[in-house]
């Protein structure tokens, strides 16, 4: 089975505040049918801890996405660590997996990318 990445550019979702970003968190057209994912930071995973195999799948489909790490090797993006978001779309029907990275760049000012969105069947 062919892996896509429907998020073929890289987004910057949030800039600002770290509740902003906690209270609204992001949303994404579901790329099976016409609804829509919401993700956000509550209930994600650190992109590092899930299985290697699934890993290397999706990492080899997202532009810009570096091995980092001397003694503790991590993913990452422009200096962010990743994260990865499982959620249903609106109409139930596709379970999809949203990366995103989220970093303080100042004292109280957060940056997130939207970097990956995947159908989770193709993994």
């Amino acid at each position: 089975m062919t892996i896509v990445n429907y998020q073929k550019k890289k987004i910057l979702i949030h800039d600002g505040l770290e509740a902003d970003f906690l209270n609204k968190g992001g949303e994404v057209p579901c790329p099976c049918c016409d609804a829509i994912v919401h993700f956000g930071l509550y209930n994600s995973l650190d992109f590092d801890e899930i299985k290697q195999e699934k890993k290397i799948k999706m990492v080899s489909k997202m532009r810009g996405v570096k091995l980092t790490g001397s003694e503790i090797l991590e993913f990452n993006y422009k200096d962010s660590p990743l994260r990865l978001s499982e959620k249903k779309c609106s109409s139930g029907l596709h379970d999809i997996l949203v990366i995103f990275t989220y970093k303080e760049i100042q004292p109280a000012r957060y940056e997130s990318y939207l970097i990956g969105v995947f159908d989770s069947k193709d993994l």
